[in-house]
């Protein structure tokens, strides 16, 4: 097991993230956030603090747009519905105006 690069109180930890420290002490609650106890201190790993930033980092405008050309070329090569397929999802009210 590797060793913590860095070991930070509630109020580090809150500093870090751009946070309060009650956010910090709700996310370690909840258990979305791992933390060590050392007797009756609490301390949070800045690595699992950047674990953290990242599962809960929202797309940027270029990381949409990447996502979106990966969408649009699953569709594009997708195969074509049956005309059954399109009569089932205008039944259930999913296709757009003008599609399929």
């Amino acid at each position: 097991m590797q060793a913590p690069r860095s070991l930070v109180d509630t109020a580090g930890a809150a500093a870090y993230l751009g946070t309060t420290p009650r956010h910090i002490r709700d996310l370690k609650s909840r258990g979305r956030l791992p933390f060590v106890q050392l007797g009756r201190l609490i301390r949070f790993d800045l690595d699992e603090l950047d674990r953290l930033r990242r599962d809960l980092l929202v797309p940027g405008v270029d990381e949409a747009d990447r996502v979106a050309a990966a969408v649009s070329r699953v569709v594009d090569h997708a195969p074509q519905l049956t005309p059954e397929q399109v009569a089932m999802l205008r039944a259930a009210g999913l296709t757009e105006r003008g599609a399929a």
